[in-house]
Parts: C-alpha cells; structure tokens; sequence
C-alpha cells in the first residue's frame, strides 16, 4: 500500500468543493493549464502526474 495515495479526479472534486477552492484558482496555483486540469478532473484524461502534483499540492496547503 503506498504511503501517500494520489487522489483520484472525483477525490480531488470533492477536495476543492470542501476547502472551497476553485478550480481556476487550483490552476494557477499549479501551474497546469486550465483547460487541461478540467479534462483531468472530468476524468477524460488518467493524467496520474497531473493528479499527483495536484494531491501534493492539496496536501501542502493543509498543512499551512
């Protein structure tokens, strides 16, 4: 079992309905361009390196 999961395209949904972040805003905070991240999120693209740099940043930002 890995010890930091990557979140899948609904996790990370629910994840910025809960903390209330949009999703341009995940965008910029990220870098990843904008209409890419949304065909992630819908689940049109696997993008395992996109979701992991977006659950790395999910997590960081916990921790602040």
């Amino acid at each position: 079992m890995s010890q930091n999961p990557i979140l899948s395209a609904a996790d990370i949904r629910a994840e910025l309905a809960r903390r209330k972040i949009s999703k341009a805003q995940l965008a910029r905070e990220t870098g990843i361009y904008y209409p890419y991240l949304i065909e992630v999120l819908q689940g049109y693209r696997p993008a395992l390196r996109m979701r992991r740099i977006i659950t790395n940043h999910l997590k960081k930002r916990s921790v602040v």
